[in-house]
């Protein structure tokens, strides 16, 4: 399992892993972008990986999350 957090540090505890109304907003973006361009995630931008799962698919989230994250920048 795995979470995506748009902070400028790392979260290290519950408190410092709330998502503020900006930061929210970023997440939905992210996650709008992701399942448009294949990959579902839950609203927080979080998900499982499985056994079944390839380097290939790895490859592609990790891609495609790298564009969604330049998109959401550039706006």
């Amino acid at each position: 399992m795995f979470r995506v957090h748009l902070k400028p540090q790392a979260p290290i505890e519950y408190r410092t892993n709330y998502q503020d109304a900006d930061e929210t907003g970023l997440i939905k973006r992210l996650v709008d972008y992701l399942y448009d361009h294949g990959f579902m995630m839950i609203n927080t931008c979080s998900g499982a990986l499985s056994t079944a799962i390839t380097e290939a698919e790895i490859d592609q989230l990790a891609e495609t999350m790298e564009a969604g994250l330049r998109e959401i920048a550039s706006c």
